[in-house]
């Protein structure tokens, strides 16, 4: 049985708070228009820079589950110093039916679903109830993310048990100044998992609320009474006096996505915490927290490509990245007419990623990346022949995959003659995953590429909750020899 009951956790980087979390969850009574269901709501605060400049980001969602807490309905809101976009989902027997808005237009889009997924952000709550969760233990579902709309097969594994006092009742004593009364006794288990080719770890007691969630990026989720969390926030987001460790990421002009770099670079990621088969490529490597990227015509590249087979890919491997997902309009003939017009009569992968890569960048213009939210679907961007960085990749992505050629998002670090900026690219399957950057060129992308997350873009909501210090340009993370 679900239980009703409330988190609240202190988001730091380092030692230092940068934002708060909420996790909610209630039970709702049988309805004359729902089924019983589980509403599960998440927010996620973060505020960076030095007042008066303090930004604040945000990303609210809302989830009414069913009582195996999968999807009914969702809402999620996402806001940053750009804009907001908002979006709703409702499954309707087998179809998945979104409406996205994003800077005053509203899109919609249909999706057939082959099962129900489970939110992302209702997995922990998902374990505790049905998973039984203990050491050794894996549990594996097809799940939905409500803060990107990605679709993928998440799994975690239970890799230790143990218990925990957390705080139940605080008595403020002074002024930034609280003293615990009461504290719960829970037990819980530490769930170990990759999330968009990131290491996350997080202990999760019975009720399914977790205790702390980490990530090599050096970020951590951490419970608390909810007193002197939502204190310590008020005064770190503060627009008059407010202070935060974090700096708001640098804005990326046209200028600087034109400049590129092509030399071999070698970079020290402090943190970096990644699976070796997740972020190798053929124009990058990981060793330990230090990442080396190439041309991909160097002979380290030339090495990792292998012979395919013809599109459409079958393979079961590529089944998270050839899937349909709302971001990728689906429902969109027009899209499909254009894919398959770019593809011509060719079967052969390789060709099918330089005509993709190439017909974008010839045809899609780059909107500035500061001025947009990055939410439109792929068929918006498609029919309006402009896009920002993200959504010019969401494009590359959804043409490649509806030929069969497998394709998924990626974000991280651009390195510039101007600084790091945070970015988003394509990577599509062509023996290896290969970097394909529209907004640069008509072909690979450059080795100024670090990739930091596969299956999100580099939008600062959706990146920085994973690469934590990775992308917090206040914490100096990128350390050039």
């Amino acid at each position: 049985m679900v239980s009703p009951g409330a988190g609240y956790y202190r988001l730091s980087l380092g030692d230092s708070m940068v934002g708060y979390a909420l996790l909610q969850v209630d039970t709702l009574a049988r309805t004359d228009t729902s089924p019983p269901l589980v509403l599960l709501q998440h927010r996620l605060e973060i505020a960076s820079g030095t007042a008066p400049a303090i930004r604040r980001y945000e990303v609210v969602t809302s989830a009414w589950l069913t009582t195996d807490l999968r999807l009914w309905r969702a809402e999620t809101f996402r806001g940053d110093p750009r804009g907001v976009a908002q979006w709703s989902l409702r499954v309707e027997g087998d179809t998945l039916r979104t409406l996205i808005t994003a800077q005053g237009d509203t899109f919609r889009t249909a999706l057939r679903l082959d099962t129900i997924p489970v939110p992302v952000e209702a997995i922990p709550l998902w374990v505790a109830t049905y998973g039984r969760p203990r050491p050794g233990r894996a549990v594996s579902l097809p799940a939905i993310d409500l803060a990107t709309l990605a679709r993928r097969q998440v799994t975690w594994t239970a890799t230790a048990e143990s218990t925990f006092s957390v705080p139940d009742s605080v008595m403020k004593l002074a002024p930034r100044s609280y003293r615990v009364v009461t504290t719960d006794t829970v037990r819980a288990w530490r769930l170990s998992g990759t999330d968009r080719s990131v290491q996350v770890h997080e202990w999760v007691d019975e009720r399914g609320f977790p205790l702390r969630w980490w990530t090599g990026g050096g970020l951590t989720l951490t419970r608390d009474a909810f007193e002197p969390t939502l204190e310590a926030f008020r005064r770190l987001a503060d627009t008059l006096t407010g202070h935060s460790r974090l700096l708001p990421p640098p804005d990326v002009d046209a200028a600087v996505l034109k400049a590129r770099l092509p030399h071999e670079h070698t970079l020290r990621l402090a943190g970096a915490e990644y699976p070796p088969l997740e972020a190798a490529g053929p124009t990058q490597r990981f060793d330990g927290d230090t990442v080396t990227t190439f041309e991909p015509n160097s002979w380290r590249g030339q090495q990792a490509f292998r012979p395919l087979e013809p599109l459409p890919m079958q393979n079961t491997r590529f089944v998270p990245d050839l899937m349909p997902e709302p971001l990728l309009s689906p429902d969109d003939t027009a899209l499909t007419n254009q894919a398959f017009a770019i593809r011509g009569s060719s079967l052969n992968a390789r060709e099918a990623a330089i005509d993709v890569q190439a017909w974008v960048h010839a045809n899609i213009a780059l909107r500035d990346p500061a001025a947009s939210v990055g939410a439109r679907p792929a068929g918006a961007v498609l029919a309006s022949r402009t896009g920002s960085p993200e959504e010019i990749a969401v494009l590359t992505v959804a043409l490649a995959r509806r030929i069969g050629l497998p394709a998924r998002l990626a974000g991280g670090l651009l390195l510039t003659g101007r600084g790091v900026r945070v970015h988003s690219w394509a990577e599509l399957f062509v023996g290896d995953w290969l970097p394909v950057d529209p907004t640069q060129s008509s072909f690979t992308a450059s080795p100024s590429h670090i990739r930091l997350v596969t299956g999100g873009t580099g939008g600062w909501t959706d990146l920085f909750p994973l690469a934590g210090a990775l992308v917090g340009t206040g914490a100096d993370p990128v350390e050039l020899p």
